[in-house]
């Protein structure tokens, strides 16, 4: 291992897994503690954490519980609170808490769906407004809050309730990471800088990959000097948080060709004109991307 998170505490709430095996708590609780981490591990059932502290355990990490639910505020706050007078400290934040309801807006009752906002999108709010101050105090920290495809698009379920909340929990990311990014110093090469990141589901090791490829999620205005050319805002926001690749909005076959119905449409003006005045007439046009031709061979008779 590589003890990238060696010394660091982090706060992962929903720790446990609603059923037997890994759930993405759980996961991430042992792999935080293979990699250094003192794990802060948070559930509402303090059976479900169980397993959870002998996995980290096994790791040789450090481990503390916390009974919470995410969803009250007064309970959030003396989670943060437990935490930091445990470890004296809160590095990392993952705002792992959430679940589905299935039902468009016509099946949904209003009390499920209140219920998949608090649990998906205010559980996450409220783990941000009381951990930010302390990682302000202490000059740093890194927040990863989980999200999900049905953020971004349709998944072949009617969730409303669950894809509108992670939807709101990437967006809530981005407003956060973009707030608070001026205030981390890039010359602390060793300190976490505030920052925000929300993560979606995927293949696996997909998330390292999209890590590696868009390296820090955060920079300092100083590192910057182009905001100073009239790009300021968006700038900012390109470097806090990472953008949304096309193959995240749009489905393609594995080779990373269009497919046929994806042809791009061209717009061609008609004649004649018809009347004083008159605009063509346009018509589209579908075309396939050229692919591009090898030479022929030259006969041999016909070569000098």
């Amino acid at each position: 291992m590589t003890r990238r998170l060696d010394g660091k505490v982090a706060i992962i709430t929903g720790a446990g897994s609603v059923g037997p095996g890994w759930g993405n708590g759980r996961a991430t609780a042992v792999r935080f503690a293979e990699e250094g981490a003192k794990v802060f591990a948070v559930d509402r059932d303090a059976e479900r954490l169980r397993e959870t502290v002998e996995g980290v355990n096994k790791a040789g990490g450090a481990v503390a519980t916390h009974l919470c639910d995410v969803t009250r505020a007064e309970d959030v706050a003396a989670m943060v609170d437990a935490c930091v007078k445990a470890y004296g400290r809160i590095d990392v934040l993952v705002n792992n808490v959430g679940g589905s309801a299935a039902g468009g807006p016509v099946e949904m009752s209003e009390e499920t769906w209140d219920a998949q906002v608090d649990f998906n999108l205010k559980s996450v709010f409220l783990g941000c407004k009381y951990v930010i101050p302390v990682m302000e105090k202490q000059g740093g920290g890194a927040i990863v809050n989980i999200a999900s495809t049905s953020g971004i698009r349709f998944t072949g379920n009617a969730q409303v309730g669950y894809a509108a909340t992670k939807a709101g929990v990437i967006q809530l990311s981005r407003v956060v990471a973009v707030q608070y990014a001026p205030k981390g110093d890039p010359r602390e090469h060793g300190r976490p800088r505030p920052a925000a990141h929300a993560d979606g589901g995927g293949a696996p090791g997909e998330t390292a990959r999209r890590g590696r490829r868009h390296g820090a999620t955060q920079a300092a205005p100083e590192a910057h000097p182009a905001r100073d050319r009239g790009r300021r805002s968006r700038h900012r926001e390109r470097r806090a948080f990472p953008r949304l690749g096309r193959g995240a909005l749009r489905h393609r076959n594995g080779n990373n060709r269009r497919r046929g119905n994806e042809r791009p449409l061209r717009l061609k003006p008609g004649f004649p004109f018809s009347g004083a005045g008159a605009r063509p007439a346009c018509r589209a046009e579908s075309r396939a991307p050229r692919r591009p031709t090898r030479p022929r061979a030259v006969p041999a008779r016909f070569r000098g």
